[in-house]
């Protein structure tokens, strides 16, 4: 599910939705006897309920106010299209997962039940949700739910070739460029000599000089 922010100044409108996440949650948790997290983003998240006793619908029928339910199958009884679009509701984008695969924040894979009749084969591009930053949409294309299984069960690194458009003196330029899309470590940024700061590559620091490159090569061969 996920939050659709209030109108509200920039500087406040993500505390304002991590409080409301976190409400939300406690609410959850106070119905259901188990909920967990399974992944956590900006503004919103993916929960596993355990619903033994087969309430969860009634659940969002009862507490209808509080969600935008559009984006579900029409199909089931609590569809709705009086919240389509309201801010300050929660958003229910899909109640129909089966497996999730996260690798790092920002960058998961979400499996659902295939709406073209063939469940459960990972050919099939309706079936799956995928999130990864840095990457764009041409390479997130070549990514399918096997690629972030494979990483995890066989420590595998997929790069994706991708198109991008750079401008450079006033001139607009394509450029081929190779990213390495999924790995099991987040090789965007590098750690500084405290061993607690970060910074992102190319960032130079005061003094200019890339000094994250011997970090980049330390994570790779930790």
């Amino acid at each position: 599910m996920q939050y659709v922010g209030a109108l509200l100044p920039a500087s406040c409108i993500l505390a304002k939705t991590k409080l409301e996440l976190y409400k939300n949650l406690h609410e959850l948790q106070q119905h259901f006897k188990q909920v967990d997290v399974i992944v956590a983003d900006t503004d919103g998240y993916i929960v596993e309920i355990k619903d033994p006793e087969n309430k969860l619908l009634q659940y969002f029928k009862d507490n209808s106010c509080k969600y935008d339910l559009s984006q579900i199958d029409s199909g089931l009884s609590i569809y709705s299209l009086d919240n389509r679009n309201t801010h300050g509701v929660f958003r229910l984008v899909d109640l129909d997962i089966v497996s999730v695969v996260t690798l790092r924040p920002k960058c998961y894979c979400i499996l659902k039940k295939c709406k073209c009749g063939n469940q459960l084969d990972f050919i099939c591009h309706c079936q799956y949700n995928s999130k990864n930053s840095g990457v764009g949409k041409e390479g997130m294309k070549r990514l399918s739910y096997e690629h972030y299984i494979s990483v995890i069960k066989e420590d595998k690194v997929h790069p994706v070739t991708e198109t991008r458009v750079v401008s450079s003196r006033f001139q607009l330029h394509l450029v081929e460029t190779k990213t390495t899309a999924l790995h099991g470590l987040n090789v965007s940024r590098y750690s500084e000599e405290d061993g607690i700061s970060t910074r992102p590559f190319g960032y130079k620091g005061k003094n200019g000089n890339h000094s994250q490159h011997k970090a980049y090569n330390d994570i790779l061969h930790y």
